[in-house]
């Protein structure tokens, strides 16, 4: 029963953080470290996605007007709102990709005409980076706990270390695929 309070807690905090701007990189990595790769990730997944949903809602029914003057106002953000409205989910999936944190893509794609299914498509587009923060941590903490107790492997911190290599390599390549589309639907949406 504890245990069980202890992940709602851990959930609502996290859901809270995340939403308030805090690095998914530093929160997935501590619960990888507190909760290990399987439980971490869950728990972490599910209010990540908990948090994304909240800013969603939160945009659209309180804060959509604000938000949509401050596009029009910024000609960047309004070329990007009318790329992702043109372009679809391909946009939709790779701009979550761009080096802007979430919330501030939730904010932004919640005054689009996205619906809630796209969005919510969009944003477990992020559950491998985070997968990557949260195994890190996890991999930090086994680290730490065979460091007191024997030597780790050699083939384990090579697994580890290229790991950590290819995600890094993925998510930088998909995040400058993500940059080429929303130029090409800045074009088209200037023509």
């Amino acid at each position: 029963a504890n245990q069980t309070w202890g992940w709602l807690f851990y959930i609502l905090l996290n859901a809270l953080l995340f939403c308030l701007w805090m690095p998914a990189a530093l929160l997935g990595s501590m619960a990888g470290a507190i909760f290990g790769l399987t439980w971490g990730s869950i728990l972490f997944v599910f209010s990540c996605m908990l948090a994304c949903l909240f800013a969603f809602y939160l945009t659209r029914v309180f804060l959509f007007n604000k938000i949509q003057q401050k596009i029009q106002a910024t000609p960047k953000l309004e070329s990007l709102q009318t790329a992702v409205e043109n372009e679809g989910m391909l946009l939709l999936c790779l701009i979550r990709f761009l080096p802007i944190h979430a919330t501030v893509l939730n904010l932004l794609l919640a005054v689009t005409r996205v619906n809630l299914r796209q969005f919510l498509f969009s944003s477990a587009c992020m559950i491998p980076e985070w997968l990557a923060y949260i195994y890190l941590g996890a991999a930090a903490a086994e680290t730490e706990r065979l460091g007191l107790t024997s030597e780790p492997s050699m083939i384990n911190n090579i697994l580890k270390v290229t790991t950590f290599i290819l995600v890094v390599i993925a998510i930088s390549y998909a995040s400058k695929v993500a940059q080429k589309s929303l130029q090409t639907g800045r074009t088209k949406a200037k023509i």
